[in-house]
């Protein structure tokens, strides 16, 4: 009997770590690359004072949480989740790009494997005022519920340059710019820049494909030499291309 027993034990053993193995792609013990659906209550300092929202959806990539409404999508400020096996835990203070000066942090407890989860989020705002009138500071708070809906999310990402590299004082034209996930014949980038900023000027920026742009890349005299970043932003993301161009010395 004790034979049987320890037989077993050890098929448990060694089987779990191989359940791990196989579940993990499809976000059993994980919520990176996972997108949820929300449904919260919730109430505001303004009318309309009592709410309900079930349009956000919350995604989870490489340590970043995003807000999404009606596929727009935004991150800014700092995450930090931990994948504990059973449940998944998350945590973000963030600014909310669609009204400035509005600040928040959320709460999230979730269970991959079942794709159920719950979540808070309380936010604020300064006393702001134009030169027409002032808006008094005030605060809110949801509580709601989350259902995974996809396994495999990934938001816009810059996926190449080229050419990818020119001299100082020169202009390069119909540069191709490629990136993953985006749809620009639909939504159109808002803008394309670059870090550091006012040393390369866009200008003729057309749309090739959902995931291809073209422009004219003006360098200047007093461009660093050396990798600079490229910056597109999209909807709600900014999709960022690091050491993505590089400025060299004029040859002639």
């Amino acid at each position: 009997m004790k034979k049987i027993i320890l037989v077993v034990l050890m098929a448990a053993m060694v089987a779990i770590p191989c359940f791990a193995q196989e579940a993990e792609p499809d976000k059993i013990f994980s919520i990176d690359g996972t997108i949820w659906d929300s449904c919260s209550k919730g109430f505001s300092s303004e009318p309309p004072f009592l709410y309900t929202d079930c349009e956000m959806e919350i995604g989870f990539y490489q340590k970043r949480q995003y807000f999404c409404y009606d596929g727009d999508c935004f991150w800014d400020g700092s995450i930090a989740y931990v994948n504990l096996g059973v449940v998944s835990i998350a945590l973000c203070i963030f600014e909310d790009p669609g009204r400035p000066y509005l600040y928040g942090s959320s709460f999230a407890i979730m269970q991959p494997a079942s794709g159920l989860g719950v979540y808070s989020l309380l936010y604020y705002w300064p006393r702001f005022c134009s030169p027409w009138h002032c808006s008094p500071a005030g605060f809110g708070f949801e509580i709601g519920n989350m259902n995974k809906i996809n396994d495999n999310w990934t938001p816009p990402q810059f996926v190449s340059m080229s050419p990818h590299q020119g001299e100082r004082g020169t202009t390069i034209t119909d540069v191709r710019l490629y990136t993953s996930n985006t749809t620009f014949l639909e939504k159109p980038p808002d803008m394309i820049d670059f870090d550091p900023p006012y040393v390369v000027y866009v200008s003729n920026i057309n749309v090739i494909s959902d995931t291809e742009i073209a422009f004219d890349l003006a360098i200047t005299d007093y461009a660093p030499v050396g990798f600079i970043d490229v910056i597109v932003q999209y909807g709600g993301f900014v999709i960022i291309g690091n050491d993505a161009f590089e400025v060299i010395e004029k040859t002639n």
